[in-house]
């Protein structure tokens, strides 16, 4: 009789234990190391060497436009408000401009240091104007859709490292609109800008 209610404690704490992951139980936080920024774990935060970024990011675009290719790193804007605590959840605007011709072409909101993980980026935030897409084509991004999964972080110095995955949408300047594919890793530095 005892061995079997010490037998039936047992299994239950291994119950709650393995359901939750044990972690959890004694509200220790996540362990960042674990997935370095994969969907649903938190990302490395710290200093990020920017000279490792890529000199360019691209999109892969309908309606015989082809590829969009812009310069790496973004740049991201200071804090939208907040109390100037870098741990602080704070909006911030990242702008990013095309290869060539160079002229900003995709801006969008960004909360750091994010609150999760992946971030869905904000679509209304969508404010560059008309560009050369650099093929003789005049557009400007009207919409996106798609969420940030951040592998780095360093909020002090407003800088991150994320994967894009959505969908661009554009519309030329004669009213028509094309649609532009991205699933790519975009690096951002500071910016000096509000």
């Amino acid at each position: 009789m005892v061995f079997m209610r010490v037998a039936c404690v047992v299994l239950a704490a291994l119950a709650l234990t393995g359901g939750c992951g044990g972690r959890q139980m004694l509200d220790l936080p996540p362990d960042p190391a674990g997935g370095g920024g994969a969907a649903g774990n938190a990302p490395v935060v710290g200093p990020i060497d920017l000279t490792q970024a890529p000199p360019t990011f691209a999109m892969s675009c309908d309606h015989g436009v082809g590829t969009i290719t812009f310069h790496s790193p973004c740049l991201v804007g200071a804090a939208i408000g907040g109390d100037g605590n870098p741990s602080t959840f704070r909006s911030h605007e990242v702008e990013c401009t095309l290869a060539t011709p160079v002229a900003i072409a995709w801006s969008f909101l960004v909360i750091l240091p994010p609150p999760q993980n992946p971030e869905t980026v904000l679509p209304q935030t969508v404010t560059a104007g008309l560009v050369d897409l650099g093929n003789g084509q005049i557009a400007r991004m009207s919409s996106f859709a798609g969420a940030l999964t951040f592998s780095h972080v360093d909020p002090s110095n407003g800088s991150f490292v994320a994967r894009f995955m959505g969908t661009t949408t554009w519309s030329d300047a004669r009213g028509g609109t094309f649609s532009c594919t991205v699933d790519v890793p975009v690096w951002a530095a500071p910016g000096g800008f509000v």
